[in-house]
């Protein structure tokens, strides 16, 4: 009894942490405006792809009248193929504009470069294996 106590507290406080990768993400395309920010989110396969209620990770970083950006986001790799959506907050309402039909108004894109044409993307056409020092370009769509 001893040694299953022993075993499972040992299991518990020396269990390997989750592995993550840094992926350095490059958005380019950003409109030049002085008091905007950059938001993107982290989808893995756990999370519902674009439903902003349902991220495994997000961020926002200032873009103060430059065209690119570069940001280091922490990604688990051990959950296997993760997608990124980002947008240029043009207006500091911390949301994704849209106009009546539900066309984004602001600059947005996603991994793999996806460009929408009828619709957003599924998780699979975004999606990519994170590798430490990944380096992923987005070019935003305006």
């Amino acid at each position: 009894m001893h040694f299953l106590i022993i075993l499972i507290a040992h299991q518990f406080f020396f269990a390997p942490l989750p592995e993550y990768s840094t992926i350095v993400l490059e958005v380019k395309n950003l409109k030049l405006k002085e008091s905007s920010e950059v938001i993107y989110s982290l989808y893995t396969t756990n999370n519902a792809f674009l439903d902003e209620k349902d991220v495994y990770s997000y961020g926002k970083v200032k873009a103060n009248n430059t065209t690119t950006l570069i940001l280091k986001i922490k990604a688990p790799s051990h959950l296997g193929k993760v997608a990124i959506a980002v947008f240029q907050d043009l207006n500091g309402n911390g949301k994704l504009d849209k106009n009546i039909v539900g066309m984004p108004k602001e600059p947005y894109g996603f991994s793999l470069n996806f460009r929408p044409t009828f619709r957003g993307p599924h998780f699979e056409e975004a999606a990519f294996l994170p590798k430490d020092s990944s380096k992923i370009t987005i070019d935003l769509i305006h």
